[in-house]
């Protein structure tokens, strides 16, 4: 078979903003996103021969798929508090996809579908406070996201139309604390902790019950003594630091229906680094 295919689109940023003083200000902007389509690599098959069709054996030999289009809101403003030390920040987002572009494993292949659309929206607000060597960070996201009620012809998808998307989690939030103090003629220490939190979500294409991964946080660690300059430090570090378990994602496990494997993220790790620079 040969096959090709030519697109041509415009995408675009508009963004209105307006400083009320000098510690607050509101903007508005509205943009139309694009990703290309393409081909899939790995051979698809269905009852028919059409990328339409239900589960099948025959080869489908139209292996592409459409382009992917976003039309993105977002209403915010932006704050500074105690003489510039403390920022405030939140805005209200509304995403409406296109041809969303799903990757999805099929047990032996790959392949990119087109879902008629997908929906996201809900708000974002994050606030960072700096005074002498201590900084604080916090950030929090409530997002809606969910697909459409369109049925797909997909019978591996039907749990799709109407639910949340994969790898969406309804909140998320980051915090960190860090210090920093200067000692000596010429020497400096700083500490660093972070965390970040994920509500449930489901890591599977096809939303199977069995690849949600329950709500978990990951922490972080940093300490780092050295020179003021950055001619040389020693840094502890520690990734993953409460060795919390959880998916990256969740699939079929090939040629063997009604079992799923996944890959695990990465488990607590440490260790030290030494820097010079010259």
């Amino acid at each position: 078979t040969d096959q090709e295919r030519e697109e041509k689109e415009w995408s675009g940023t508009l963004k209105l903003a307006y400083r009320w003083n000098d510690n607050l200000m509101t903007y508005f902007s509205a943009a139309r996103g694009y990703k290309a389509g393409g081909f899939n690599l790995d051979r698809v098959q269905s009852n028919n021969g059409l990328s339409s069709g239900t589960s099948g054996i025959v080869p489908v030999n139209d292996t592409s798929f459409d382009g992917e289009f976003v039309d993105s809101f977002e209403l915010g403003a932006k704050t500074t508090w105690l003489d510039g030390n403390l920022l405030l920040n939140a805005a209200l987002f509304h995403q409406e996809y296109t041809d969303f572009q799903l990757n999805s494993f099929l047990g032996t292949s790959f392949v990119v579908r087109s879902i008629p659309k997908v929906t996201s929206q809900g708000v974002d607000a994050e606030l960072m406070f700096q005074r002498g060597g201590l900084m604080l960070q916090a950030g929090l996201t409530y997002a809606d996201t969910e697909y459409g009620d369109d049925p797909l012809p997909d019978t591996d998808l039907f749990l799709l139309p109407g639910n949340r998307a994969s790898f969406a989690p309804e909140w998320s939030a980051t915090g960190s604390i860090g210090y920093e103090w200067e000692f000596g003629s010429n020497l400096m220490a700083r500490a660093h902790l972070g965390a970040k939190y994920m509500s449930e979500y489901n890591t599977g294409s096809d939303l199977d019950p069995e690849k949600v991964q329950d709500a978990y946080t990951l922490v972080n660690a940093r300490v780092v003594f050295g020179r003021q300059d950055d001619r040389w430090n020693v840094e502890l570090w520690s990734q993953n630091l409460t060795d919390a378990e959880y998916y990256q994602v969740a699939f079929d496990a090939p040629l063997q229906t009604g079992s799923w494997n996944a890959f695990l993220g990465a488990p607590r790790t440490y260790g030290v680094t030494f820097r010079v620079k010259y």
